[in-house]
């Protein structure tokens, strides 16, 4: 698994370190917008690529508890 990323209001994608099947990230404003896809090789050099996705980073509403 190789990930690829491209942050919002940049020109091209990068390699991500990400090499695992899942991407994790901590959402934060910085990480609105970000684009990413994996490209899948297998042990036989037979790659595959995924759809590109992009994260959207909503804000979470706060609960107010009072007693």
């Amino acid at each position: 698994y190789q990930w690829y990323i491209k942050n919002d209001g940049a020109s091209k994608y990068s390699k991500s370190s990400v090499t695992s099947a899942t991407y994790s990230v901590k959402m934060a404003d910085k990480a609105h917008g970000r684009r990413l896809y994996c490209v899948i090789t297998d042990a036989h050099g037979n790659k595959v690529t995924t759809e590109t996705v992009t994260l959207i980073c909503t804000e979470v509403p706060q609960a107010i508890i009072a007693d």
